[in-house]
């Protein structure tokens, strides 16, 4: 889900980089924590690239309070993105 006004929905105290890793789930890499760890920061930067954020090393270390409401925007899609989809209800 993509809100109107990504500011808001983005937590102020944490960096972009920490909430865009927690978004992408470590279950699907097999390895030790710091593997994990580094492959989540180069998943983070793909989905970056993939929404059209180029500058990812300022956009990671920043907050939400820095950007502006466009790169919010990309930066909640490229949240979304990086979540598994649900698997849809069977019946």
């Amino acid at each position: 889900m993509i809100f109107q006004e990504p500011q808001s929905c983005l937590d102020p105290s944490e960096s972009i980089g920490r909430q865009l890793a927690q978004a992408i789930p470590g279950w699907t890499y097999k390895g030790r924590w710091w593997q994990r760890f580094n492959w989540r920061r180069r998943r983070a930067i793909e989905l970056l690239h993939r929404v059209g954020i180029k500058d990812h090393d300022d956009i990671l270390g920043s907050f939400p309070y820095e950007l502006t409401e466009g790169e919010c925007q990309k930066v909640m899609i490229a949240i979304a993105a990086g979540q598994p989809a649900a698997p849809a209800d069977r019946r």
